[in-house]
């Protein structure tokens, strides 16, 4: 969703609110598929006060993804907010935590999806204790032991093994 803000730009306290929903199912980046299956509410607004123009939003939602230990199903919600300034050009002492707009226009989806992507968990859990699958079997360790036998040897470490069996 593009917000023009012309408006708010050019009166001072100028206040313009948004609320819509956006739908990420479709959608991939480069870290895969966005694991939303229902649209993410985005609202907020562009206030100018003081001739400081500044952005606020809320992104809230539900991801929907596995446990990346044990690949069990679950849902985390994501309530994420995002303020900063906004500004048509840069100073030489500005930095990049103003947010530059080109035609007085704001890309409100660029920007959801960018906060999105910033402040999902790098590991999915179902719980922080989460055992995951036993690497032999696959049994979910969760649910109990399996009855395998983990006990293995450094290969490098195995003619030490050997020396205690000849005695």
């Amino acid at each position: 969703m593009l917000l023009d803000i012309s408006r708010v730009l050019k009166t001072e306290g100028e206040r313009l609110g948004f609320r819509y929903e956006l739908d990420l199912s479709g959608c991939e980046a480069a870290i895969g598929e966005y694991p939303f299956t229902e649209p993410v509410e985005v609202s907020g607004s562009v206030e100018n006060r003081a001739s400081t123009v500044r952005l606020s939003m809320s992104i809230r939602g539900v991801c929907h993804t596995r446990c990346d230990r044990c690949l069990r199903e679950l849902s985390e919600p994501l309530d994420l907010t995002y303020e900063n300034y906004v500004v048509t050009q840069l100073n030489e002492e500005d930095n990049d935590t103003l947010l530059l707009i080109e035609n007085n226009t704001v890309d409100l989806d660029d920007l959801t999806v960018t906060h999105i992507i910033l402040n999902l968990p790098m590991k999915h859990l179902c719980r922080e204790d989460c055992k995951g699958l036993c690497p032999t079997c696959g049994k979910d360790l969760n649910d109990g032991p399996c009855a395998c036998d983990h006990r293995s040897i450094d290969p490098r470490l195995a003619v030490l093994k050997e020396l205690l069996k000849e005695e």
